[in-house]
């Protein structure tokens, strides 16, 4: 439904005393090849450039003269047949790749004129010469192949260097090439005809056969035309003197088809660059028609081309055909217009008739030539005049505009108007619901025209944005019913209603506090009803009453209050609709929300907002509980949390005002709520009546529940509240109850079979004797629980110090074991055990100083308590007890002996950790160094060694468990696309597989693995946190030296750990520089975090998702920090 519109005229015309005979388009220079000449009275034949003064350099231009025509060449074309009065141009082909014009002549002549000839070739040049005469000459759409068809009846192919490699005879017996079934029924007079004949006929059989009888106005011409992609040609002749025929030949000159008879088909051919049909003409007594042919020659369809009887004995006796590039239109020429045709739902329309020479009629057909790339621009000229025009194909729209938006759409069709209201009547086409005669072809209408706003281009994020099937075109807009109609590629209408449309429509309605119009919008379009609220949340909670009165119908108010939830619909899934923030300033916005409207109080804040919403609801719905107890009842079950008890309660005030009302309310209640959680409800409320009147609701056999609440019913008062909350589940509630009883016995089974130790705590907290029974039950509960500290704590409390004492021995608290075995009293002997069975187990986790301690106040084993002080490096700590105790005589054989293996232990790991570093820094910049240089194979090493070990889930061909499009390692995770597929139950467990190999792999960061820069770069950060953890070891061990006046062993350990501090910190720049995402991010590369919300990109599954995390993990790391190292200064250094 749409029509062409003129965009561009440039007319032109000439007096030089020479014809023009033929036209192409340089494509380079969008500037046109004019021919001039010869004719019957002038052998002259001129070359010329019509130019394109935007395209065209300077100095070309600077030779432009009379009627904006550039000379290329001239030269006389005398015939050589003596049948010709004059040498005709047969075809005239432009090259821009090399500046050479090709012109086919009738005369037999093929000549190439080269606009910048090199010093070895000829400005002018015949390449070849067909003694026999040229009837028809056309290049192939790649310019790689010219077919010829001689005067001789035969078939040349000829390249683009003139080498002629096909030569084909036109015989007779190409006819046997037909594989056409005759539908006939043999001659009339050998059928039976009974008086019954005509109403059995077969409808498929046609009354009459053609046999390819010629046109009267048949004029002879031999016609060629390719497809569009070149692979075959297609040849119009006259077969015998009797019959036209379409021969198709292959690219290599292979005959394929023939096509079938038909009467009063003329030369006009022209393929279909689509490639599925050819288009010729047939002319009949009363009708000219354009036919089509398929490729294999058979019929296939047509159309009429409207002329009367006296324009078909006029400018219609000779016609032509020709298809634009993109085949979506059909120009016809006649001899003096050209009629634009296009198709849509299989219906022929007139759009254009171009009348020339101010319709005299020529002896020839007006020629035209489409441009080879652009679809809608095209010349046509006849001898003496020259047109360039260029179309556009739009729709001819009425007002967009509420309330005179019905979609009025005006289609042209020759002299047929056609006019559809496409709101009150969606008429398909051809049809339409009005139609208007015209006197004669209308050239352009106008309705008016809309503008819509273009999305940027990120289509997948943009709510504005959808799907449709390629070729749709857009005709018009209705806002006022959120619709636009769409004409797909086969011609027919479909109404839609956009997301963004309907959504605007939603904000213009809320703007004006329309929220019935936005409410029904919301619910026939499917759109989240959230969005009344956070559009404009304080105007919509300020008018909830409004809202009320307007949408009237409770089943209505229910179902907004049910789909209400946290999400603000506005900031996720319809935050693209909006251009502008409508908060972004004070002033009213496009949608007329003030910034007052649209915030929300600072004090409700802490209140969530269907909470909010549904409190609002309940405010206003109060003084109209008589006509929507139904909403105010929903509006308590639809809280977050439900607000069951409320709800409940609201029913069991009407139980006793009206029983009726009740009755509908638990209904509505049990409709909307889980009814055995309502029943567990009504029982926490401890309203028997009201749990009878909710179980009568549910599927619940009266024998379950009737004996139960019968026997609640009988209970005094807190038994019943006891009995309730038991079964409940509500223990600790349950637990006041047996309090408040006093059944202190019942009471402490109840805390041990319900763990509410703590709870019975508290209520016993000034009751002193009850509280130590129950303390008693604790800490023997919670040494059960493996909780030993809390445990000795509470025996600790009881006065038990034994148990507490091998409570805290379980915990590893020494000094509280020691403590309480001392304090129970122990014996000696069992005191002496527990400290050795503590101090082993310190010696065991390295808590020296711990376990020294030990063994020099309770065990009072001195040479034992200095030999650990020196395994921890407490070189000045052993030193003093020593001293203390008199024991000069241990400083040589446990103190320097413990310095000697201290020195010689720090000394390996310093030497360690320096060749550590002096391996895998250089490893590491060579590392960086191939990435730098060769990406592709750094994140891929496939590319280069297929042996090399690389994500098992990646393969050279695709499978079902690729996530990443086929794309390799690299691209996937510093070019994501975040376009990921749902995983089948298969793939997941594929998936799973290759990600804990994967796993495996980055763990063990083997060498030449795409995980191995981060293995040696974690590598290296933990020997820096290790050199940090040893730094006051070593100084304690250079000061124990010095003292023990081993001077130079102090320098050698001194120096050892300064080198790899030095090390350390001259290495931490090159290894933990930039991190892998921002070193990306500043190559120019796209990569995102895991946690990039709003980019589209998604951690993928599998062996994948380990190298994602592997490159997240670089982008994410912190510099470590080297500690500095404080020589001493006796040693000088």
């Amino acid at each position: 439904m749409r029509n062409l519109k003129n965009i561009r005229r440039s007319p032109v015309s000439f007096d030089n005393g020479l014809p023009l005979t033929a036209t192409t388009w340089d494509t380079a220079t969008e500037s046109l090849i004019c021919a001039f000449g010869p004719s019957a009275y002038n052998t002259l034949l001129e070359l010329k450039r019509v130019a394109n003064g935007n395209k065209v350099s300077k100095d070309r231009l600077a030779a432009v003269k009379d009627y904006g025509l550039e000379q290329i060449a001239a030269w006389d074309a005398l015939c050589p047949l003596p049948d010709l009065d004059c040498d005709r141009i047969i075809d005239l082909h432009y090259f821009p790749d090399n500046l050479t014009a090709c012109l086919v002549l009738a005369g037999g002549d093929i000549v190439v004129v080269r606009e910048e000839p090199s010093s070895t070739e000829d400005k002018i040049e015949i390449v070849g010469s067909v003694d026999a005469g040229i009837a028809a000459a056309r290049w192939s759409p790649d310019e790689d192949l010219l077919a010829i068809s001689t005067s001789a009846s035969t078939l040349l192919f000829m390249t683009r260097d003139f080498e002629g490699i096909v030569d084909v005879a036109l015989v007779p017996e190409d006819l046997q090439a037909s594989k056409h079934v005759s539908v006939g029924w043999g001659k009339s007079e050998t059928q039976f005809k009974g008086k019954r004949a005509k109403a059995l006929r077969d409808p498929t059989m046609p009354e009459k056969v053609d046999e390819g009888s010629l046109s009267s106005y048949d004029d002879g011409r031999v016609t060629i035309s390719w497809r569009g992609d070149g692979a075959y040609v297609a040849l119009n002749t006259i077969e015998s003197g009797a019959r036209r025929i379409v021969r198709v030949y292959s690219r290599e000159g292979v005959l394929d088809s023939v096509s079938e008879p038909v009467d009063g088909l003329e030369a006009a051919l022209s393929w279909r660059p689509a490639g599925n049909l050819l288009a010729g003409v047939q002319r009949l007594d009363e009708r000219i028609d354009v036919v089509f042919f398929e490729r294999n020659g058979l019929r296939h369809g047509q159309f009429t081309s409207r002329l009367t009887s006296k324009e078909m004995g006029t400018w219609g006796q000779s016609i032509d055909l020709e298809w634009n590039v993109d085949s979506t239109v059909l120009a016809m020429c006649y001899q003096d217009r050209v009629q634009l045709w296009t198709m849509g739902n299989y219906h022929y329309y007139l759009k254009q008739e171009l009348v020339l020479s101010g319709g005299d009629v020529l002896s020839v057909p007006v020629s035209i030539k489409w441009h080879p790339e652009k679809a809608l621009l095209f010349t046509i000229s006849t001898s003496d005049e020259l047109q360039t025009l260029e179309y556009i194909s739009i729709s001819a729209g009425g007002s967009t505009s509420s309330p005179y938006d019905f979609g009025t759409l005006a289609v042209l069709d020759g002299k047929s108007l056609n006019l559809t209201p496409l709101r009150l009547a969606n008429v398909p086409p051809p049809m339409a619901l009005h139609q208007v005669n015209l006197k004669e072809v209308a050239i352009d209408i106008a309705v008016n025209h809309f503008d819509l706003e273009i999305p940027p281009n990120d289509p997948e994020k943009d709510e504005r944005c959808r799907s449709i099937e390629r070729g749709a075109r857009l005709l018009t807009v209705m806002p006022t019913v959120f619709s636009l109609t769409l004409q797909m590629p086969r011609g027919n209408l479909e109404t839609i209603y956009p997301r963004a449309l309907v959504l605007a429509g939603i904000r213009r309605s809320i703007a004006i506090s329309d929220y019935k119009t936005a409410f029904f919008a919301c619910r026939n379009q499917r759109v989240d009803m959230n969005i009344l609220h956070d559009h404009a949340p304080q105007q919509f909670l300020s008018s909830v009453g409004l809202f009320v009165d307007q949408v009237k119908k409770v089943p209505h108010i229910d179902l907004f209050l049910s789909q209400l939830r946290e999400e603000n619909v506005t900031e996720t899934m319809y935050k693209e609709t909006l251009r502008v923030n409508k908060l972004e300033n004070p002033q009213p916005s496009t949608n007329g929300i003030l910034q007052s409207q649209g915030q929300i109080d600072p004090t409700s804040s802490t209140i969530s907002k269907v909470n909010r919403i549904c409190n609002a609801f309940l405010d206003i719905l109060q003084d109209r509980i008589s006509t929507n107890l139904q909403n105010i009842i929903t509006a308590h079950v639809c809280k977050s949390p439900p607000d069951l008890d409320a709800g409940l309660l609201v029913v069991a005030r009407f139980r006793e005002e009206n029983i009726e009302m009740a009755e509908k309310a638990v209904e509505h209640i049990c409709f909307l709520a889980d009814v055995n959680h309502l029943y567990d409800n009504a029982l926490g409320l401890y309203d028997l009546e009201l749990a009878l009147l909710v179980a009568q609701q549910s599927q619940k056999d009266p024998r379950e529940y009737l004996p139960f609440l019968q026997n609640l019913q009988e209970m005094p008062h807190e038994r019943k509240q006891f009995s309730i909350d038991n079964y409940l589940g509500r223990y600790a509630k349950a637990l006041t109850h047996l309090h408040t009883l006093q059944a202190l016995d019942e009471l402490k089974v109840f805390t041990q079979k319900h763990q509410l130790h703590r709870e019975a705590l508290n209520l016993y907290r000034y009751q002193e004797d009850n509280l130590r029974e129950l303390m008693r039950l604790y800490a023997d509960f919670l040494n059960s629980q493996s909780k030993f500290k809390e445990a000795g704590i509470a025996y600790e409390y009881l006065s038990d110090y034994t148990s507490a004492s091998e409570a805290y021995r379980a915990a590893h608290l020494w000094r509280e074991a020691l403590t309480c075995a001392n304090l129970a009293p122990l014996p000696q002997p069992s005191i002496i055990s527990l400290a050795h069975r503590l101090a082993d187990a310190l010696f065991e986790s390295k808590e020296y100083f711990s376990a020294a301690t030990i063994h020099l106040d309770y065990l009072a084993d001195i040479e034992t308590a200095a030999r650990i002080f020196c395994k921890g490096y407490y070189f000045a700590e052993a030193v003093r007890f020593l001293g203390l105790h008199q024991r000069q005589d241990l400083l040589s054989s446990v103190l320097d002996a413990g310095l000697v293996e201290g020195l010689a232990s720090m000394t390996e790991l310093l030497a360690d950790c320096k060749a550590q570093l002096g391996a895998q820094v250089p490893r590491l910049r060579e590392l960086r160094a191939k990435k730098a240089e060769d990406p592709l194979s750094f994140y891929d090493p496939s590319t280069t060694d297929p042996s090399a070990d690389i994500p098992d889930n990646i393969s050279l061909a695709p499978t079902d468990t690729s996530t990443s499009g086929g794309n390799t390692l690299f691209t996937r995770y510093t070019n994501r696309s975040g376009t990921h597929s749902t995983l089948n139950t298969t793939t997941t467990r594929q998936t799973s597989k290759n990600r804990r190999r994967e796993e495996r792999k980055r763990a063990r960061g083997k060498k030449g693995s795409v995980y191995e820069e981060e293995y040696l770069i974690n590598s290296i950060g933990r020997l820096i946190d290790r050199v940090n953890s040893v730094r006051d070891e070593v100084s304690r061990l250079v000061e124990g030296l010095v003292r023990r006046a081993m001077r130079e062993r102090a320098v050698a350990v001194e120096a050892a750990m300064g080198d790899v501090i030095k090390i350390c910190k001259g290495c931490i720049d090159e290894v933990f520089g930039p991190g892998e995402k921002e070193a990306m991010v500043g190559s120019g590369q796209v990569v995102g975090g895991i946690g990039a919300e709003g980019n589209g990109e998604v951690r993928p599954a599998g062996g994948d998702g380990v190298v994602w995390d592997s490159l997240e993990e670089r982008g994410r790391r912190e510099r470590p920090v080297v500690k500095d190292f404080e020589r001493l200064s006796l040693l000088g250094t």
